[in-house]
């Protein structure tokens, strides 16, 4: 199956039309399609200016406020996951994927096993800059709010940082 996450104001489906339907919170709505079919309808209960969702592999992830949540979207069974202060963002690349929070990141391979996480890293933001290589991200961690912000490398491979 294909799945794909949609906005509902620039579709042609309406909220009925959705085949399942996860109720976290009663606040933000996702939405899923299968095939390019309703599929799956997702409420959380908070909303703040970074949460966000992707799908990966046959998963829907919702960073919403202090969570992570992972729904299996071939049997809906959910994990949730307690990040540091407040989520921030998803980064995926190659076959992981990355959770930036307030205070560090954690990383996941392809089955969301974790691999490392690094919370020493940042005390108000981690902001993804770039890939450098195959093991280098090049971040952006807030020391000194506001305005504190410094440069890190973190080796992906273990989350340790770079010299």
């Amino acid at each position: 199956m294909k799945y794909e996450l949609i906005d509902l104001q620039e579709s042609e489906f309406e909220t009925d039309d959705f085949e399942h339907e996860i109720r976290l919170g009663d606040f933000e709505y996702y939405y899923v399609l299968s095939d390019n079919k309703p599929y799956l309808r997702v409420e959380v209960g908070s909303k703040n200016s970074f949460d966000d969702a992707i799908i990966y592999n046959n998963h829907l992830l919702i960073g919403a406020s202090e969570k992570v949540y992972f729904i299996n979207l071939l049997d809906f069974e959910i994990t949730e996951l307690e990040v540091e202060m407040y989520f921030g963002y998803f980064v995926v690349y190659k076959e992981a994927v990355y959770i930036l929070d307030g205070n560090g990141i954690i990383a996941f391979n392809e089955n969301l096993d974790e691999i490392w996480r690094n919370h020493s890293l940042a005390i108000d933001g981690v902001l993804f800059q770039e890939m450098l290589d195959d093991e280098i991200m090049s971040i952006s961690c807030e020391m000194d709010p506001p305005g504190g912000w410094v440069c890190r490398r973190i080796n992906i491979k273990n989350g340790e940082i770079e010299v």
